[in-house]
């Protein structure tokens, strides 16, 4: 009876989803001026609402196999609109005209809602390709693939600008986009705007790979309660989410909450785990119809065992294609020795005001600050401990006999292809070692047990401020012109601590390759000459200690024309680009050249890009673009060994990217087609 119920309960949950699963999008325009109408509140009786944006476009959802019926509040007054077409995948209404004037007698009938088709009258504006959902390409490439593992058109996440809230989140260190930071967050992180190449946006000038913006405003997500679990064999086994927002209530305030928690005591391959949260609080103000204010916060504390990349012979040793060398057995338990975590939240605010109805701002600031950490074993006076070393392996022997009876020895014992943690305590536990003179004071010595192997944490504690403004201008029914300007401060201190002396009392601040690399010079030991002979203990920071700053500014502008067969675009932006490194630390081999601030290393950026579009009709246009962009080398691959000195690489210099584009787009309710090169 219990499985039954559970049948026919799963069964109503899949066709209540299935009935749900149409989106209806359009624009509000006003039926006078023909101007979009920015923070237009659209409500259908899925239910769902959302509002207008800065375009007049909006986006939202309605039952499946039913006739479109639209709900648009314009100054308080609740206009319905019914259409005979039935609601079914994604349809795109155009424009959609209404009347602005509030003064208006009730007694008379509701003002009239009309859309215009465009391709069935040849004397009106054909609309334009959508800039959200309309690129097929970039839809399979963020949702199927995802753009975290995907290379979309085979360009890295450096060549993208990605914003959430119109900040932009890219790293300014590495260039790259850490998703790990709002992992977990899928039900209010699907209302993205997505740009491919040379294609305007409204938030930002863009990348050469594309851009897109992240949607979080409590006033923009739709009204829901949803609880789900998911059981997945990927890094996590488990994962349960739970969603709470209700959409733009009477009386302008918007709330959404969201949390999830994904987990694995042992993910897809063998020895690793997964233990992650995150939350998401947003709250809105519409205070009145041109002006409203966003907070939002949220974050993904993360703690996951790696897995490893290796070479065909330990695949072939182990017979496993899955081998992971990151883990080995403690007193009959599994430990990993690579520990991947962080917890980088953010807190954004976010406002929007329509001056007139030519002219709307948006602004967002916004602060991320917290810690990613990657903990590794590391070793002094020791043999290297990993079980893929080279040398421990019998492709490094000569003499075939012997590395015959290596290979038998490692495929008959598991234990010998992972780490020997039992081993390694061992070790520690026995290794008596006497330091003179420590933190450099003649006849401080100390004796105890020196760990050889430890758990090591690389730290990377940011802290960042973003600032963005967005200005746009509709000069007329068929131009507008965006302006915009952004900031950003990043300052990130790398550096290591002891995580774990496995067994052992102390560890040594020395650079366990120096005595080799420098024979008979003392002072290349020390990883900090200004704390010599230093003895290490759990917490203490070791090694390598610096600071990452960097300072980025931009301003751009976009013109974009729009007649009846045309589409023409232009934009161009200045960036000024600034990094420098500050050592916390003198590192005994480069004595002169690590400790304080390096030169600054200033770059200007310019970059522009345009685009012509032709419209034979509703559902055929061709597009060519173009697009030069100057890109400043990051901070990571500016520096010869960022750890250990202020080099730069030599000839450093600015890359110099050219893009250039021609596309055909056909689209119709039932047929989407997109060809381009």
């Amino acid at each position: 009876m219990f499985k039954r119920n559970l049948v026919i309960f799963i069964l109503s949950l899949i066709s209540g989803f299935a009935f749900s699963q149409a989106t209806v999008t359009g624009v509000i325009v006003d039926e006078t001026t023909g101007v979009p109408l920015s923070n237009v509140e659209v409500r259908t009786l899925f239910p769902d609402n959302t509002l207008t944006n800065s375009e007049g476009h909006f986006s939202i959802r309605h039952r499946s196999d039913q006739i479109v019926s639209l709900f648009i509040d314009i100054n308080g007054q609740l206009l319905q609109w019914d259409s005979e077409i039935v609601a079914n995948g994604t349809i795109d209404l155009g424009n959609i005209k209404v009347a602005t004037n509030t003064n208006q007698n009730f007694d008379l009938d509701l003002p009239t809602l009309t859309i215009d088709e465009g391709e069935e009258d040849n004397g009106s504006n054909i609309s334009g390709l959508l800039q959200s959902g309309d690129d097929l390409f970039g839809f399979m490439a963020d949702y199927t693939f995802s753009p975290g593992r995907f290379r979309r058109r085979g360009l890295e996440s450096f060549y993208s600008e990605v914003y959430m809230n119109q900040l932009q989140v890219n790293d300014l260190e590495t260039g790259y986009i850490n998703y790990n930071s709002w992992g977990g967050l899928n039900d209010v992180l699907r209302n993205d705007d997505n740009i491919i190449g040379a294609e305007f946006a409204d938030w930002g000038f863009g990348g050469i790979a594309g851009t897109s913006n992240t949607d979080l405003r409590a006033t923009t997500q739709w009204r829901q309660k949803k609880i789900s679990y998911a059981v997945a064999n990927r890094n996590y086994r488990n994962r349960i989410m739970g969603t709470w927002s209700t959409g733009l209530l009477p009386g302008g305030w918007a709330v959404t909450l969201s949390g999830s928690r994904r987990w694995a005591q042992e993910g897809y391959y063998p020895g690793t785990f997964y233990d992650a949260f995150s939350y998401f609080a947003s709250a809105g103000k519409k205070i009145n119809e041109s002006h409203t204010l966003n907070l939002i916060v949220l974050g993904s504390p993360l703690k996951r065992g790696g897995n490893s990349t290796s070479i065909q012979e330990m695949y072939d040793l182990a017979g496993d294609h899955y081998y992971n060398s990151f883990w080995g057995y403690q007193q009959g338990e599994k430990r990993s020795s690579r520990i991947y975590s962080g917890h980088q939240p953010y807190l954004m605010l976010d406002q929007d005001w329509t001056l007139n109805d030519k002219l709307s701002i948006s602004t967002s600031i916004g602060y991320q600050t917290g810690r990613s950490s990657i903990e590794a074993l590391d070793w002094l006076y020791g043999n290297d401990p990993r079980p893929d070393y080279y040398r421990r392996l019998p492709s490094y022997v000569s003499d075939p006999v012997l590395a015959a009876q290596m290979r038998e020895r490692l495929m008959s014992d598991e234990s010998l292809l992972q780490v020997q943690w039992d081993k390694l305590y061992e070790i520690n536990l026995n290794s008596e070692f006497t330091v003179e003179d420590v933190d450099g004071i003649e006849g401080n010595d100390f004796t105890g047990a020196l760990s050889k192997y430890i758990m090591e944490e690389r730290r990377a504690d940011l802290d960042k401020k973003m600032g963005n403004i967005v200005m746009l201008y509709n000069i007329n029914e068929a131009s507008q012109l965006n302006v915009g300007a952004t900031v950003t401060l990043q300052d990130t201190r790398n550096y290591k601590v002891l995580s774990d002396l496995l067994g052992g009392e102390f560890y040594l601040d020395w650079d366990k390759f120096a005595e080799t690399d420098f024979p008979g010079n003392t002072a290349a030991q020390q990883n900090d000459l200004l704390r010599p002979n230093r003895i290490i203990r759990v917490g203490d920071q070791f090694g390598y200690d610096y600071h990452s700053r960097i300072r980025q500014y931009s301003a751009w502008f976009a013109y974009q024309l729009d007649l009846n067969k045309w589409e023409l675009a232009i934009g161009g932006a200045l960036k000024n680009h600034t990094f420098w490194r500050e050592g916390n630390v003198q590192n005994g081999k480069f004595q002169d050249n690590s400790l304080g601030e390096s030169e600054k290393n200033n770059f200007f950026l310019p970059s522009g890009k345009a685009l012509i579009r032709y419209k034979f009709d509703g559902r055929n246009y061709f597009t060519v673009s173009g697009m030069y962009a100057a890109l400043a080398p990051t901070f990571k691959n500016a520096f010869v060994s960022p750890r250990t000195r202020n080099d730069l690489v030599k000839g450093l210099e600015a890359e110099q990217t050219l893009l250039g584009e021609a596309r055909y787009d056909y689209k119709s309710p039932y047929l989407k087609f997109s060809v381009s090169g």
